[in-house]
């Protein structure tokens, strides 16, 4: 088995570790802001989905009725 060997590790200074940590929150929130637009689409089409069936119902129900009388 190949021994691992850890080289000694660059100091970084505040700046850039606080970039470091600004860069890696923002690719966070970037990514959770697209998936929250993604389930809020998905919740859009589905009560879309829900009430065009409600509608389209209502309607076919009114219709038979007058067609009825």
């Amino acid at each position: 088995m190949k021994p691992i060997v850890v080289k000694e590790q660059v100091r970084l200074g505040p700046a850039r570790c606080f970039m470091l940590a600004v860069a890696g929150m923002y690719y966070r929130l970037t990514r959770s802001a697209i998936t929250v637009l993604i389930l809020a689409l998905a919740v859009a089409f589905l009560a879309y989905v829900l009430f065009y069936g409600i509608v389209s119902q209502d309607t076919k129900h009114r219709a038979y009725e007058e067609l009825k009388q």
